[in-house]
């Protein structure tokens, strides 16, 4: 009886919170952003759960009715955080899979230093990744600070991929404590060790926490590494030199491309490299010469990383990562890619972004 008052208590604390009115402006904001194509092209997530019911995209995305903004704003941010689990968890299966090929280097028939090289790589690629959860998590930052009760400032963080991003913003900053030794297998396997155990962690964990409200369009992810092996013997039919760690390197980088277009640009963010911020573009009506974008301001952002590293202390980086933020949505991932976009549109889209 006891746990059925405290959920009516809950659910009565949800509806009047979900009922206040935001403002007219947000509102405007909030259609402006979801008139964009990129959100009718996110075909991952079949519909979320939330409060025991199942809202699906094509309804709630295109609600637009000032009572109904919060809930419109928390649905999407649900959803959107669904979407990014989806690519994260195929990330996490990319880095193990390309971390135990760096580990079945480590033999008699290879220098060493070919496995060591491979580790670097893979280390390499894993400072990108850090740079896009960033770059998620302050997406869904922003989205939630448009709600009237932002789930950030109540530390209440189940609904945002919060934890998990910093999990990996601290891992990418830990992992250059332990670079590897050139001439010690043994710091080599140590760090691919790590790595996996790491990746297999995080996975479980995101698992746990997100399957309850994520439905998702079912995907074998096994089946994506094993298209990227065929693609590798077919090229090295024509291309003898290609590493297959190189190889590996340009799958991410492209990978991780099409996120930031399609998940990013597309869905109609910016990024406002003047005051290090993301941004979603003001309706006409709402610009003036000085303001062009929506964003969180700076106090509400630093009280949010304040309150962030000191509620979660064990698992926080400290490091200041905007600038590699700027480099990374800036400059474009890696510029001597010389494989092409996996589509003419992604190409193209790309290259307008730059």
């Amino acid at each position: 009886m006891k746990i059925f008052y405290m959920l009516l208590l809950l659910s009565t604390f949800i509806l009047f919170t979900e009922s206040k009115l935001n403002s007219k402006r947000n509102t405007d904001i909030l259609k402006s952003l979801l008139e964009n194509d990129g959100w009718n092209n996110l075909k991952d997530v079949t519909c979320i759960e939330y409060f025991k019911k199942f809202y699906y995209s094509e309804i709630f995305l295109h609600e637009y009715d000032t009572s109904k903004t919060d809930k419109q704003i928390r649905l999407t941010t649900i959803y959107l955080t669904c979407s990014y689990v989806k690519d994260l968890k195929i990330l996490y299966f990319i880095f193990k899979q390309f971390g135990q090929h760096c580990k079945s280097l480590i033999n008699n028939r290879n220098p060493l230093k070919i496995a060591y090289n491979c580790a670097l790589k893979l280390l390499n690629i894993l400072q990108k990744l850090s740079l896009l959860a960033t770059l998620m998590k302050e997406t869904l930052y922003l989205l939630d600070y448009m709600h009237t009760n932002p789930l950030i400032n109540k530390k209440r963080y189940n609904y945002l991929i919060d934890k998990t991003l910093l999990n990996i913003e601290k891992f990418n900053s830990d992992s250059k404590c332990f670079i590897p030794k050139e001439n010690d297998s043994k710091s080599i396997k140590y760090f691919l060790n790590s790595i996996f155990y790491f990746f297999t962690v995080i996975d479980n964990d995101t698992i746990k926490h997100y399957k309850n409200y994520c439905k998702f369009v079912p995907f074998n992810i096994a089946s994506l590494w094993h298209e990227w092996s065929n693609k590798y013997k077919y090229k090295i039919n024509n291309d003898k030199t290609l590493q297959y760690d190189n190889y590996l390197c340009q799958k991410v980088d492209l990978r991780i491309n099409s996120i930031i277009i399609n998940k990013f640009y597309k869905l109609g963010f910016q990024y406002d490299q003047n005051i290090q911020q993301v941004g979603i573009p003001l309706p006409d009506e709402y610009c003036t010469d000085d303001l062009k974008l929506f964003t969180k301001p700076n106090k509400i952002s630093e009280t949010i990383q304040n309150e962030s590293r000191t509620k979660e202390s064990n698992i926080i980086s400290g490091t200041n990562e905007e600038p590699q933020l700027i480099d990374f949505l800036g400059q474009g991932l890696n510029p001597d890619i010389s494989e092409p976009m996996e589509t003419d549109e992604n190409r193209e889209m790309y290259i307008k972004f730059l």
